[in-house]
């Protein structure tokens, strides 16, 4: 007889997952409502320490993840570029950059 299908969140899960946590400087139980999740808070500190989860469980919690907190993208255009003047990779010579543009606009 087999038990429940589980397995456990990615890494990265629980990194977003502990980081929008200690934003917020929420304990387990108020996580758990703050996701209105359908699971005891015991499974959360479980999820979190890495350990497997109902299968049901851990679709709940990445799908949250994927709404509440998105992947963050890599920036092609950082602030130390943006700070010295470069211009974007995909931008042409003749095109203005987006902080041009803003600039024109509020003149």
């Amino acid at each position: 007889m087999a038990g429940r299908r589980s397995k456990p969140l990615s890494p990265e899960d629980i990194r977003r997952l502990k980081e929008y946590r200690d934003a917020r400087r929420l304990a387990i139980p108020q996580l758990k409502l703050a996701m209105d999740a359908p699971f005891k808070w015991q499974v959360l500190v479980r999820a979190l320490a890495g350990d497997p989860i109902w299968e049901l469980n851990h679709k709940f919690i990445v799908e949250w993840l994927d709404v509440c907190c998105p992947k963050k993208q890599a920036s092609l255009f950082d602030g130390k570029a943006a700070a010295s003047g470069e211009r974007e990779k995909d931008a042409a010579p003749g095109e203005p950059t987006p902080d041009e543009v803003v600039q024109r606009e509020r003149v």
